[in-house]
């Protein structure tokens, strides 16, 4: 790619100021230069990529819930104990279930071998 570009008095002083202390021509510093820059770039992103309030930024979860409590941020704490104790009767509740089914499957079982038998 071919580009032109125009510098002010104070960049060209400073590109043959450097040019001459390097011996490099115009073009091999500006393609250093650019490589430069590209490589800055580079780095932020990376850094930004480890950083996780970019991360959240990036990935548009921030703002996407539009129902919910709008006070969790100042009480997650008694959300979270809601949940655990609704969990925990949930749990409560399917474990009398489980036994109220073993109850009856074995009562049934019981049942089925005290029959006298008919042989």
């Amino acid at each position: 790619m071919r580009i032109e570009i125009q510098l002010n008095d104070e960049q060209a002083r400073k590109l043959d100021c450097i040019r001459q202390q390097t011996n490099q021509d115009a073009s091999k510093l500006l393609d250093r230069a650019i490589e430069a820059a590209i490589g800055d770039r580079d780095r932020q992103l990376q850094a930004s990529s480890n950083d996780p309030l970019a991360k959240s930024k990036r990935s548009q979860l921030i703002g996407c819930i539009k129902e919910g409590d709008s006070t969790a941020s100042t009480n997650y704490k008694e959300i979270v104990r809601k949940y655990i104790v609704n969990k925990h009767h949930q749990e409560q509740a399917r474990s009398l279930q489980i036994q109220a089914f073993l109850s009856h499957y074995q009562l049934t079982l019981i049942s089925f071998t005290n029959k006298p038998s008919k042989c």
